[in-house]
């Protein structure tokens, strides 16, 4: 499915979600995980974690966000169109790669927690049912805002920055006379 087409079908399941009548919600958390990257993000629902709750304090990293209970219930049913149950294992997510594992999709609905684990090898459509998955997460990832108090070390920025700690320090400008 094309990134436009895909985008539009998610916002319509979405707005579905948030157009149904309401019921209790319960406490919803989603995570990605890229074994590669050492990168962890989660996205949680109100009812799991108030936005005051989680932006006012300050955390170790800012990899949480937190969505209405809504949307979330309108991504857990996107993912589980995508085929999650049929490949998810119970319990968590391992948080560390066993070697063959890349990425990983966790969801935590209520008391329940189960996941899936994309691996070098597996069955292609598999991995094409967890990529949907994946993609389905990070796009609502990154439409949702967050503000996140971080504690950094002298040196160290909460963003990203592939230059390391000195990146904002002048260069060394070399005359040509050595």
């Amino acid at each position: 499915m094309l990134p436009t087409a895909r985008l539009l079908a998610l916002a319509a399941l979405l707005g579905a979600a948030c157009a149904s009548t309401p019921k209790q919600a319960q406490p919803q958390r989603v995570a990605y995980v890229d074994y590669r990257k050492n990168a962890w993000l989660e996205l949680v629902n109100e009812t799991h974690t108030g936005r005051v709750e989680q932006y006012s304090e300050v955390r170790e990293n800012a990899s949480r966000k937190v969505q209405t209970d809504e949307v979330m219930e309108g991504l857990l049913e996107v993912i589980r169109k995508d085929g999650f149950e049929r490949q998810a294992r119970p319990g968590p997510a391992p948080r560390s790669s066993d070697g063959q594992s890349v990425v990983a999709l966790e969801i935590e609905d209520g008391d329940r927690i189960a996941h899936v684990v994309g691996f070098k090898g597996m069955p292609p459509s598999d991995h094409k049912q967890l990529l949907s998955m994946a993609q389905s997460f990070i796009e609502v990832y990154n439409l949702t805002y967050g503000l996140q108090a971080v504690e950094t070390k002298e040196g160290e920025t909460p963003f990203e920055n592939p230059v390391g700690p000195t990146r904002n320090k002048a260069p060394k400008v070399q005359s040509g006379k050595d």
